[in-house]
């Protein structure tokens, strides 16, 4: 899943929307506790956003042409201008970042070695490629380091509340129960209306 949103966030680079300073530096864009978060998470955050909203459009209009950014900065997503809606989905995406951080760091989580080596693994694989298109629109790598981890210290968390063994573990029985109730299997089988020469079956 990580590669698919660092993919789809680089296609987005020729961004419309810039992220905005805060305070007297433009170099972060929020603190929480002694840390500052970069300007750059915010931003890859609204090249997500971008895109969503870009397909969402699209799919509402397969003529829409996208590259218009005037015509696209009048246009609007689930009824807010896409300025806003961009911004505000980046912002809850930045909260639900600090979120995991905190929480994080207050359970005494670590990352461990072999987690360490591939998200630098996967940074400089990236940044080969990707490097001039992040820089230009304000990413840097430290920031994208981060946002890589960031998917590693979520997953920690979250086995830390319901993993085997976690603070609000799910039996087996319970997993299995909500796939039931929430999923189903269907099987389908394919039936052509012409015979082997194009001509259509009768009843």
């Amino acid at each position: 899943y990580l590669y698919k949103k660092i993919l789809a966030a680089a296609a987005a680079m020729a961004m419309v929307f810039t992220a905005t300073g805060c305070g007297e530096s433009t170099s972060w864009i929020a603190k929480y506790n002694d840390n500052s978060i970069n300007s750059g998470i915010y931003i890859f955050y609204q090249t997500q956003a971008y895109s969503e909203a870009t397909e969402m459009l699209k799919k509402d209009n397969e003529e829409l042409d996208i590259s218009d950014t005037k015509l696209l900065k009048t246009m609007t997503v689930e009824n807010t201008d896409i300025t806003s809606w961009i911004n505000n989905k980046a912002t809850e995406r930045l909260r639900l970042f600090v979120a995991v951080n905190q929480k994080f760091d207050e359970l005494g989580l670590s990352l461990t070695s072999e987690e360490k080596s591939q998200v630098n693994t996967m940074v400089e694989s990236y940044w080969e490629y990707y490097a001039q298109t992040y820089e230009q629109n304000g990413i840097g790598k430290d920031s994208f380091k981060q946002l890589v981890e960031y998917d590693y210290k979520k997953e920690q968390v979250f086995l830390h509340y319901y993993g085997e063994g976690g603070e609000k573990e799910c039996s087996d029985a319970e997993i299995g129960a909500y796939l039931e109730g929430n999923y189903s299997r269907v099987k389908t089988i394919q039936l052509h209306l012409t015979d082997g020469k194009g001509s259509e079956l009768d009843d």
